[in-house]
């Protein structure tokens, strides 16, 4: 796997933000599916690290596992050294007498008697087995091996759910992202059960990843679960998950419960005579507006009008700009020739006319 350090100045990084509006935050967790993993296995063994000793560099590890059992081979070696990193993100790291659930490739030897082995997709073939999670980590594998491409949300419903211990993170997200790849429409009663979790059944990442979906498969039963979600004072998570929702919806009911969001602070800055406070909201507000955005209700013009000249906040005024053109109207149109000709920004102002030529190649001026 190639990763890259960028470093951005200021200057740089709201320019990027203007030129790439607000997208949806990442609702998939940037890994390889499990499903994935483990057509690229030839063993997938959970083992005891018995030994870890330093490398001949800094960071770098040289581990002894031993092996309890392979699901996938029918030979499976009695221990396995492996190379980490501790130093290194991308490589795998090891602690003594950790759990690890191990997805390995087997590399050509001089001596087969001694093989050699690495973990598929670097890190993210080496996984934690917390303490007393040994039973729903095997359950989950074992599915997983079994149905193959078949696996469905159905399946590992249960193993999903809130236990004590949980299982560890990183398996959970990789079959999620796996369950992801195949989901439709068939799928929306459990999945509206995962998102909207009213018994509070699920593991939080599982309900937030449901909550995603729902706007991906245009599930409207879930419409009423979202709103309660953005109006209430939740996790920033699950609200930022829901606005996102509810603007691939596109339902114009739920504009009241998201423009609710955006008057709420509003209000309290008016009475402390602060302004629109900048990045408080972890990413809502900008989730919101281009939610709206998505909808295309021009009742939301009249809000987006007033935020776009309050605070210092470039990346709220960007992601208005871009939210006006997508409501597309005539209305919206004369806001950002407002903003074209007025915002203190060039920036802001370049953006507001470049959109406004877009919509005037569609007929739609001032």
């Amino acid at each position: 796997m190639i990763t890259r350090n960028l470093r951005f100045s200021p200057i740089l990084a709201t320019l990027l933000t203007l030129v790439f509006p607000y997208t949806a935050s990442a609702e998939d967790f940037d890994g390889f599916p499990l499903g994935d993993l483990i057509a690229g296995s030839d063993h997938v063994v959970i083992g005891i690290v018995t030994k870890v000793v330093p490398g001949p560099t800094p960071g770098l590890q040289l581990a002894e596992i031993g092996v309890k059992e392979d699901l996938l081979a029918t030979s499976p070696p009695k221990t396995i050294s492996l190379e980490g990193d501790a130093l290194n993100p991308a490589s795998p790291s090891f602690v003594p007498e950790s759990t690890v659930l191990a997805l390995l490739r087997e590399l050509p030897s001089p001596q087969p008697e001694e093989p050699q082995f690495e973990p598929v997709a670097e890190s993210q073939g080496i996984i934690e087995v917390p303490d007393g999670t040994l039973d729903v980590t095997r359950a989950i594998m074992q599915k997983a091996i079994t149905l193959g491409p078949a696996l469905g949300l159905h399946d590992v419903s249960q193993e999903l759910k809130h236990q004590a211990p949980e299982p560890s993170a990183q398996l959970v997200r990789t079959l999620l992202d796996d369950l992801r790849i195949d989901l439709s429409v068939t799928d929306a009663p459990l999945l509206t059960e995962v998102a909207c979790d009213l018994a509070d059944e699920f593991i939080n990442d599982v309900q937030i990843w449901g909550i995603y979906r729902i706007g991906n498969l245009d599930i409207s039963e879930a419409r009423l679960c979202l709103e309660d979600f953005v109006g209430s004072a939740t996790t920033s998570r699950e609200r930022l998950a829901a606005s996102e929702a509810l603007g691939e919806l596109g339902d114009a009911r739920s504009v009241p419960v998201l423009l609710s969001v955006l008057e709420a602070p509003r209000k309290k800055d008016k009475k402390d005579d602060v302004g629109f406070a900048q990045g408080t909201d972890n990413g809502l507000n900008l989730s919101v507006i281009l939610a709206l955005g998505k909808i295309g209700d021009p009742k939301a013009t009249k809000t987006l009008r007033e935020l776009a000249f309050e605070s210092e906040d470039l990346a709220l005024h960007s992601t208005i700009v871009h939210a006006l053109g997508l409501i597309g109207t005539p209305r919206s149109a004369s806001v950002l020739r407002k903003i074209s000709r007025k915002h203190p920004n060039e920036l802001i102002r370049d953006q507001a006319r470049r959109i406004l030529e877009r919509m005037a190649s569609t007929g739609i001026s001032s």
